[in-house]
């Protein structure tokens, strides 16, 4: 792969077994940034040798914030506390709804 050290691969989590492989092959040191590291056998269970509690997604008050400032017409919810997420919203005046079940299509909800 390269020759030239040292560098660094940034790859996606969920492709564990290449970055096992990467590992093997090239002695390298894998590093993970997630929510899950929070849970300290998160490291473990991924093969991880470090582990950041760093996440991309956005916590309860930043996707409250979201909603106050995009003002949309119609929330729609889903993962998670979807339907307490959308409770939550009509009480601040907004017409949210939960999607729970099957989803086919965002406009089969229209």
């Amino acid at each position: 792969m390269l020759k030239r050290k040292p560098w660094i691969l940034i790859g996606p989590l969920k492709a564990k077994g290449y970055l096992s492989e990467i590992k093997k092959k090239y002695k390298a040191v894998t590093i993970g940034f997630t929510g899950w590291a929070l849970d300290r056998s998160y490291k473990y269970s991924m093969g991880l040798d470090y582990a950041f509690p760093l996440s991309d997604h956005c916590d309860f008050n930043e996707l409250v914030n979201l909603v106050k400032q995009a003002n949309p017409s119609k929330v729609y919810t889903i993962h998670g506390y979807a339907s307490e997420f959308a409770s939550y919203l009509r009480n601040l005046g907004f017409n949210a709804e939960a999607l729970l079940g099957v989803q086919t299509c965002m406009t089969d909800y229209l």
